[in-house]
Parts: C-alpha cells; structure tokens; sequence
C-alpha cells in the first residue's frame, strides 16, 4: 500500500499511514537523569529523507517503547499530528507526531533501502557563537576529535549529588575549535575505545547532533545531554572532504585525567550544620554560616504575592522580561529562554516560621513534575495550580542560606538550594512553641480544617532574585546586592498582573479556542489530588468579578471543588503558550521543554 510522506502530513486529517525509520530516540527527565520520565521522544525519517519530530506521551510510554527501537523501521497509523514545538526543536518541520493509546506501530516488511541512517543540519563552528543561549533549534555540527576527557563531577550549588560531566574537543577544516561537554548519562556512554588505536592513532571524525551552545566564565561550548547523540566516521557528503585531509594521516587524541584536586571517588558534599528557624531569625546575617545550614521544616502556606513560574535566561539565568512573543533578558540581551519554578512559601519547624524560596530544579523536586507540565495544566491565570497547592503539609530538611535582601531587611529570606531528605505529607501543622501563632494556623487543627484553608494567604515576599541553574543551564554569574533586593524582579511586569494583582501564567495556545464550558474550570476542578484542592482556598464574588469570570445564574462565585478528570498532561495539545494581561492583546511566549 502507499505510505503517506512526512512532508504531507498536517494536522486537519487524522488519516495518515506513513513508513518511517526511527533516527533518534531518548527520553526526556525533565533536565535531569534521575527523575521520571516525561515522554520519550523521536526522529522519523521517510524513504525520501525528510524528517519529524514524534513524542511518546508518559501514559503511553509502557505500552508503546518497547514497540520501537532506534533503527528500526515502522509502519505507523492513527497517531495525532500537531504544530511543531518551538523551542528545542531536533528537526526544521512545522509539525510534530503525538502517539495517543490508538496509535497502530507493526515492523515494516521488506522496507527499501532508501530510508537514510543520519538526520543532521549541520552550523559552521564559526556561526556558532551566533547561537549562544538561543533555544530554538538544537545544532549540529562534524568534526575531529582531539581531545577526550575523563569522567568528572561536578557538585552544583542546586544539587545535593554531583552531576558527571565529560569535555570533548573538536575541530574543523580551518582548525577551529570547539569544546563538547557532555552531561549525566550521555557523559558516561561516550568512548572511543573501541574505534581508536592509540599506535595507528587514526583520526576520528565525528557528527555531533541536538546540543546547545552555552557560555561559562566568558567560555563558549557546545553542551550536549538526553537529545545528543553522534555517529563516528559517518557516511555523509559533509565527512568525505575531512576523509581527504586526513587521509594517511595520524592523530594522537590527548585523554587527560579527570582532576586530582577533586578525583571522582572521595567528593563529598560540604558538611553544614543543623539550624532551627528560632535560631536563625535571631542570628545576625552577618553571622550566618558561610556554607549555610540546613533545617527540617513543614510548607505551611505559599506566598501569594509572586508567581510560582518565571522565564529564565540561558545565558545567564537571571529572569527575563516579555519582549513581544516571547521574552529577553535586560542583562545580556539574550532572548533564549527556559521556564523554571519560583516556589515562595513559608516554613515552620514548630520553634519559628520563615519565608523561603525554591527556584528552578529544587522547585521541581518539591512539585515533582516539570513546570512545563504544570504550565500545560492550568486555564485560568490567577489560580494556583492545584500541584503547586499541594506542596502545603509537605515536609523537608533543606540546605538553605540567607537570600541578599536579608542582609538590608529586618525580615529574614532564605533561599533552598537542594533537598536533603523528604518526608512526605504531615496530618498536622507545626505549633509554635511559644504560642505566639502570629495569624498562623490554629495548632490544634489539622490541616482539613476550613481555618487551616483560609490560612493559606501570605504576605509580600521580599525574597531575593538569585536563583541557581541546572547542569543542562549555563552556569549563572555573581548577583550583586544592589542588584538582588526584592524577588518582584525576578517575577514578569506589572503590566500582566490580573486585577486581583497576580501574573498570569503563559496559557496554552490551542490550534481551536478554547470551550466556554473548559474556561470555567478552575484548577481546583482538573485536580485530581484531593489534597490540594483541600488547601485551595475560595475566590470571593468581587475576586470574581475583578478577574472576568461569570457563572451561570444559581452557581456560587466561589471555586468549585467537584472532582473531574485531569487530562494527561503528559499529552501536549500544542507547543506554545500564552501570557495575557486583561488590557492588552494576548502574546505568545514560547514554552520552554528542554531537553
């Protein structure tokens, strides 16, 4: 039968057949190696040589991963075909392949040999300081490898564990050169023992492809995680004028230890000591550890004066602002951009309460879903999320230090900048011991209560704008303090507040609007964890009115807490959001989904 070509697929017919081989495959964690994983994603190439992006959602992970293999080649059928993501994208296609539970995937029979092995748009290495923090597509580069490095770890201020990582040094024709660093399990896979001869010392070359060019220390690299793989003296027009060059040539590729200062076996985390929030609140800030310290706490409420999400530069991960469709730092002038957690609640350990601040990885940890996810989920901009609200209860021993603005305010910050210890949902908030509640929640009640519910208000946060990266993020530069003297920088304009003065999350932006009947969802409805929706505290009728919600006559203004399905949200419907302000036309930041 007659296969559909990629090229012609798109998404008003959901009748599509096509015969295509599997390029690439990974899985995406969500920036990191040991979390769970998202969705798995694929390279599709037809007879023909055009490619696609395809995405295996998590829910259907099980039953269709162990149906493909890379390399292989597949008949496909009733699959979904939506617009292309639009940032972190393998392939130049303007739609992607979405597998639902009725996607059909049988092994070709007698495939003809045309279906090419290498998918690749290869940037000159001089063109790539162009691409420095940008996001939008990932790049590819060719060739030859002349220095490998050992495994190393690095210990990030984000992460409790150290994070592996291995530099590769690559050049081309006109001898430029370039680092390759490669992170968590890509680090550990790379070798060349099995190709190179150190007494032939024949050259190697190389096509590298899905990095991202970053910058560290005012160096420029090419970093490559989950989506990079490369392919050793590939079969490729581009590789046969480096064959002719080094034809009858020898190369010693150097392999440099990793370094003795900090060798691989004997890191250790640094050691701080245990703090209590009493302790801490009257400490000087001037005599807080310069390690910091940590403290087992209980979330007993967020702070609802700042968003839970901001857009954070690639190039050197301070927040960004909106800059029509999308976003741009004012620091760098970069406009490539990735979506993180700015979590503010406040803790209590039953000796004192704190406000705290988890960006970025350690705000992951906490939710325990990727804040693109999250993103995907909500449909109306002034509630909190119904996964964000159930971090309330929750309780943790975390590694802190002291957030800048605390060194110039009476009121005390801390910033977490890894997790310890978990220890999953407390019954029962902790009471002050000197019964000095300060408006907190009655310590006799558990955390059902109705007053418990209506506890969950905060006041402003006056937490710093220093937040920590990934190892997948460019590694941030020093923040001043004049620099870092309230958390509302960090947080995206006024001018795309709501009137009841929360920021609007990016929404997703469908291909069809969205129904009257969804629009009157709230967060609390698409929740399926009843412990949230507990802590999700009511709109009052005027919060109702002020941020253009109207029910139908005979329903309450307040949010409703029936239980209805939350879709997966796994499944992406689109690849954009929306942020949108109530006097302004809707713009278009583009949801970051890093690889």
């Amino acid at each position: 039968m007659p296969f559909d070509l990629l090229p012609t697929l798109h998404p008003k017919s959901k009748h599509w057949t096509i015969c295509a081989r599997v390029s690439r495959k990974w899985e995406y964690r969500g920036g990191t190696d040991d979390g769970p994983v998202a969705h798995i994603d694929l390279v599709l190439t037809d007879e023909q040589g055009n490619a696609i992006y395809a995405e295996i959602p998590n829910s259907e992970i099980e039953r269709k991963d162990p149906l493909l293999q890379e390399g292989g080649i597949y008949v496909m059928s009733r699959f979904r075909v939506s617009n292309s993501k639009t940032l972190y994208r393998p392939v130049d296609a303007p739609y992607m392949i979405e597998f639902t539970c009725y996607t059909k995937i049988t092994p070709a029979r007698d495939p003809p040999e045309t279906f090419p092995r290498y998918v690749y748009k290869l940037t000159p290495f001089l063109e790539l300081p162009h691409y420095t923090g940008e996001n939008k597509n990932f790049l590819d580069v060719i060739g030859i490898v002349t220095e490998v490095s050992d495994t190393s770890l690095i210990q990030l201020a984000n992460r409790s564990t150290p994070t592996v990582s291995r530099h590769i040094m690559l050049k081309d024709l006109n001898n430029v050169e370039v680092k390759l660093t490669l992170w968590g399990q890509r680090a550990t896979q790379f070798t060349i023992d099995e190709i190179y001869n150190e007494q032939q010392a024949t050259p190697i070359v190389i096509l590298v492809v899905g990095n991202l060019m970053k910058t560290f220390a005012g160096e420029e690299y090419l970093s490559g995680n989950a989506a990079c793989h490369w392919y050793f003296n590939p079969s490729i027009p581009e590789a046969e004028p480096f064959y002719n060059t080094i034809q009858n040539q020898q190369l010693v590729i150097k392999r440099p230890a990793a370094s003795t200062q900090q060798p691989t076996s004997t890191l250790k985390p640094i050691q701080v000591e245990d703090k209590q929030l009493q302790d801490l609140e009257t400490m000087n800030p001037y005599d807080f550890p310069e390690n910091g310290c940590r403290c087992t706490v209980t979330i007993t409420r967020l702070v609802q004066t700042t968003t839970w999400w901001f857009a954070s530069c690639n190039r050197c991960s301070r927040a960004c602002t909106p800059d029509g469709p999308g976003y741009k730092c004012t620091t760098c002038s970069c406009t490539g951009y990735r979506f993180k957690y700015k979590l503010c609640f406040v803790a209590n350990d039953g000796t004192g309460e704190a406000e705290m601040v988890a960006f970025g990885e350690v705000g992951r940890r906490i939710v325990g879903k990727p804040v693109q996810q999250i993103l995907r989920a909500t449909r109306i901009g002034n509630d909190i999320p119904p996964d964000i609200a159930a971090i309330v209860s929750l309780k943790f021993t975390f590694a802190i230090t002291l957030t800048n603005q605390s060194y110039y305010s009476p009121e005390k910050s801390y910033q977490v900048n890894s997790i310890i210890a978990a220890y999953g949902r407390q019954h029962t908030l902790p009471q002050l011991r000197n019964n000095q509640n300060k408006g907190l929640l009655n310590p006799q009640m558990t955390i059902h209560s109705s007053t418990q519910q209506e506890s969950l208000m905060s006041k402003p946060s006056v937490h710093a704008d220093t937040h920590h990266i990934d190892p997948y993020a460019s590694p941030p530069a020093a923040t001043p303090p004049s620099a870092s003297k309230s958390t509302t920088t960090s947080a995206p304009s006024d001018t795309q507040r709501t009137a009841t003065g929360n920021t609007l999350p990016p929404l997703l932006d469908y291909t069809e609007s969205v129904s009257k009947k969804s629009q009157l969802w709230d967060a609390a409805d698409a929740s399926s964890h009843s412990g949230a929706k507990r802590k999700l505290f009511r709109e009052s009728p005027d919060a109702t009115k002020e941020t253009n919600i109207s029910y139908k006559k005979g329903k309450t203004s307040n949010a409703r807490l029936t239980d209805d399905p939350q879709p997966q949200s796994t499944s992406k419907k689109t690849s954009s959001h929306q942020v949108t302000s109530p006097d302004s036309k809707p713009s278009e930041p583009k949801v970051d989904e890093a690889q």
